[in-house]
């Protein structure tokens, strides 16, 4: 079955959003002191974003693994 438009975009936007939590990841572990701060509070709204995204799709019956984000754990890998 070919996957519809907002099945794609779903798909898509679970990518980049897991994509560019762990780049934010990597960036506060790196980053220099002056800047800790922002590239941690920039990690911990990833962090929200993905929670709350899969909370949402726990809530209303869609597969984490539709979301590309079955593979990514907020408080272990965000934290």
């Amino acid at each position: 079955m070919t996957p519809t438009t907002p099945e794609l975009f779903l798909r898509d936007l679970g990518t980049l959003l897991k994509e560019k939590a762990l780049t934010a990841r990597l960036d506060a572990a790196q980053g220099r002191a002056e800047d800790r701060d922002y590239k941690l509070g920039f990690l911990m709204a990833y962090h929200d974003v993905i929670s709350l995204v899969k909370q949402q799709a726990d809530a209303f019956g869609v597969d984490v693994r539709a979301l590309c984000l079955d593979d990514i754990d907020p408080d272990r890998d965000l934290l």
